[in-house]
Order: C-alpha cells, then sequence, then structure tokens
C-alpha cells in the first residue's frame, strides 16, 4: 500500500455529515446560533492559555484584522519571513503599510537574530513570527527585538497547535497569535483565523472588525466541505494506492510543473489579487460546532504525530541528514517531517518509487514576488532542499520500516545549501 504524504484528520463520515448540513442550512438562519462561535472561541482561547480568541473566515483576513486594529503608522514597516503565503503581503499593504522580508535561521526557522537586528528601525510597526512545519522554537529572542523598537509581534502558530516552549502554548508570548484551521491542520474547521489574546484594547477593536462581516453565501461552505471531501476520499489508502499516486506520480514524471502547481510546492507567479469579498465574511456557527466536535482530538493527532516524526528523524540522523531542530526547551509538534536533502529530487524519485510520497513545502518564497530581490539565502534553500514525510497518523508502525527501509537504502545527502549564509533582507 502506498503511503500519502498527509490526511485529512476526520473521516470521510463526517465530511458526508457535514456536507448535508451545510446544504440544509442558510447562512442568515444559522447566524442566530451565534452562542456557539462564542463557546468554540472559549474553548480554544481555554486550551492555549490565553484570555481571548476572535474567530475570523482566513488567517489572512485574521491577519488585517489585527494590523488595522494596532492602529499602525501609515506607510511604516511590517517584517515577514520569506516563507509564507502570498496573502499575507496583501493583507500588510491594505493596512497601509509596506512589508520587509527578513531571513530565517534553518535550525529554529523562525528570523536569523543578526538579520532582524539590521533591519529593524523606528519605521518597524510590527514583526511576525511565523512558526514551520511544527517545529517549537523560542520566540522570546525576537519578540525582545521587535520591542526594543517599539513593533507589536504578531505569531503565526498554524503549523504549531500544540507546540510549547516551557509548557507555554507557541502564539501566547506576542501581543496577538494567529491560527489557520484549514484542511490537513490539527484542528480543521473547513477553513479559519484564530486571533487569539490577552490584550483587551485589541480583543475590543477585534470584536468590531468581527461584528462588521458579513454572512456568507451558503454556497462558500458547502464549497469548502466538497474540497475537503474530495482531499479526504483520494488520500484514503485504497483509493490513494489504486489511483490517486499512481496519478501523482505520472504528472510527476511527465509534467512535473502541473504536479508542482497542484501540490503548491512549486514557485508560484507572486502576483497579488489583494483581498477578496470572502476575506470579509463571518466564521460560521457550523464551523464552530466542528470545532468544539473535533478540540478533544487535538492532543491525540498530535501524539501520533510526534511519535511517527521521531522514529524517521532517528533515521535520519543516523544517516546524517539534517533537520530543524527548534529550541531544547521546546515540546515539537511536527505537523511535517522536514529533512534538508541535496539530493532532493533522485531521493523522492526513490521514495516514491517504494510508495513513500513527500513534497516541498507549498508555502511561497516571497523573495521570489520581488524580481529585484537576491536575498534570503536559508529562505531559498528551505524552499528547494526541505522535504517533508509522511508522519500523520494514519502511518503505521509497519509504514514507519518501510520509511526507514528506503531512507537507508537511498542515502540522501544532507544539503551543503543550508550552512553558514551570507544572509538577505528584502522589500516584497
Amino acid at each position: 500500500m502506498a503511503i500519502a504524504r498527509t490526511c485529512i484528520n476526520h473521516s470521510v463520515g463526517f465530511d458526508l455529515r457535514q456536507l448535508v448540513r451545510a446544504a440544509m442550512t442558510s447562512g442568515r438562519s444559522d447566524s442566530s446560533r451565534g452562542d456557539v462561535v462564542t463557546e468554540f472561541e472559549r474553548r480554544f482561547a481555554d486550551s492555549l492559555g490565553a484570555s481571548e480568541c476572535i474567530a475570523f473566515p482566513f488567517a489572512r483576513s485574521a491577519f488585517l484584522a489585527t494590523l488595522r486594529s494596532m492602529d499602525l503608522p501609515p506607510d511604516s514597516e511590517v517584517i515577514l519571513p520569506p516563507l509564507t503565503i502570498r496573502p499575507m503581503v496583501d493583507a500588510v499593504r491594505s493596512a497601509g503599510c509596506r512589508p520587509v522580508v527578513v531571513d530565517i535561521d534553518p535550525e529554529t526557522l523562525l528570523f536569523d537574530l543578526a538579520e532582524l537586528d539590521r533591519c529593524l528601525s523606528e519605521k518597524t510597526s510590527a514583526v511576525m513570527i511565523t512558526y514551520l512545519f511544527g517545529i517549537a522554537s523560542d520566540p522570546r529572542p525576537i519578540i525582545e527585538a521587535a520591542r526594543s523598537v517599539g513593533a507589536r509581534v504578531v505569531e503565526d502558530f498554524s503549523h504549531n497547535l500544540g507546540a510549547t516552549i516551557e509548557d507555554r502554548a507557541v502564539g501566547t508570548f506576542g501581543d496577538v497569535g494567529i491560527y489557520s484551521s484549514s484542511a490537513t491542520k490539527t484542528l480543521d474547521t473547513y477553513g479559519g483565523g484564530l486571533v487569539i489574546t490577552d490584550d483587551e484594547q485589541l480583543t475590543a477593536r477585534l470584536r468590531v472588525a468581527q461584528s462588521e462581516l458579513r454572512h456568507p453565501p451558503r454556497s462558500r461552505l458547502v464549497t469548502k466541505i466538497l474540497r475537503t471531501l474530495l482531499w479526504n476520499i483520494t488520500s484514503r489508502r485504497g483509493m490513494w494506492t489504486i489511483a490517486t499516486f499512481p496519478l501523482v506520480r505520472l504528472l510527476r514524471r511527465r509534467h512535473p510543473s502541473l504536479e508542482q502547481a497542484i501540490s503548491g510546492a512549486g514557485r508560484r507567479s507572486g502576483r497579488s489579487t489583494g483581498p477578496t469579498d470572502s476575506w470579509f465574511e463571518r466564521f460560521t456557527p457550523q464551523q464552530a460546532a466542528v470545532g468544539l466536535e473535533l478540540i478533544p482530538q487535538v492532543d491525540s493527532i498530535t501524539c501520533s504525530r510526534v511519535f511517527n516524526a521521531e522514529q524517521i528523524r532517528a533515521t535520519l540522523k543516523y544517516l546524517g541528514v539534517p533537520v530543524p531542530t527548534g529550541s531544547e526547551r521546546g515540546h515539537s509538534v511536527f505537523w511535517q517531517c522536514v529533512a534538508y536533502i541535496e539530493d532532493v529530487d533522485r531521493v523522492q524519485t526513490g521514495l516514491a518509487s517504494d510508495g513513500i510520497d513527500t513534497a516541498g513545502t507549498n508555502l511561497e518564497l516571497l523573495c521570489d514576488c520581488d524580481p529585484g530581490s537576491c536575498g534570503h539565502p536559508v529562505g531559498r534553500a528551505v524552499k528547494r532542499h526541505a522535504l517533508y514525510m509522511p508522519c500523520h497518523p494514519g502511518v503505521s508502525s509497519r509504514m514507519l520500516e518501510r520509511i526507514a527501509w528506503s531512507l537507508v537504502r537511498l542515502r540522501p545527502q544532507a544539503s551543503i545549501s543550508l550552512g553558514p549564509h551570507s544572509g538577505g533582507t528584502g522589500r516584497a
């Protein structure tokens, strides 16, 4: 049986039930159940030790609302990492600010402190820390540096739900934390951008922004559930083995650019569409009810991922293949089990021949959006050489053995692109 790189963390039957419910419920009639959203926000905040949670339809719209609520000076600078989603840049510009891209450290995957110090100035109004791949890294040195120039701090912990530093949840160190509850995430509510904060003034302003959101059309949630259902069906073990994986391999051999476009692992044009209507629609009561049902499963999903990832990482370390380490004081959750591999194409092809699907990150390289940018060597190297392997709860012990033996057979070359680097910054 082939092993899918990722999975949806609930059953096909669950998706079918939610699809029927969404098709039979109008957005406005369901809106009377706002208490469900409030209860979900409370439960999510409590699970992380935060005072408040405010739900938005996407992480991008949550980020935009956060920047606007911070009342940042016009044309001030917001620092972003080189690897994130392009709409985060759109959010910065829509808030009247200028994005500045700063390179990352290959071990922590957070900002390179020396590069950050070079970029911070009186023009800096905010810094967005992005935790990648479930690696728990200590954000406090970055936060201290940001606050030394009076900048606000936003933590994007979409990959890191449940990760901690000294038993404190990531996402709770800065002014605001943002979690994207989209498909394949540990907590998946068919989309959503969940803001957590202890700041009363920010909470009040974010509540106003939330109240101004429009009711979504019924078709919006139906479409989201249909996409997740399709993904869920095609990644199930039998369907993946018989149909999906052979198609992926065929596309990878004959039309690699198309396969990368579908998987999201390739380069994108960087062309901005800016905020769309869907950015300003409400997080629905049905999504909140889904979240309330799935929150109790987060710990067990995370435990399975951590166990599986640690087995794979042990093999990689035995072979001398570098992996991001994070903080010694941190508990990583390994949303993706990533290794830095020089001969990534050969290894990916070899793993595929053993029925093991892998991929690079689907995050965009923001410096590719700026034709004049030539910096950010670590961000570029991670985009090119970071390969993630299946570690989701559907990976069995026998599958782990197969992954280990395949890696030993292939003996990946450690990436030479992630050593000492010259750094780089740029405006996106």
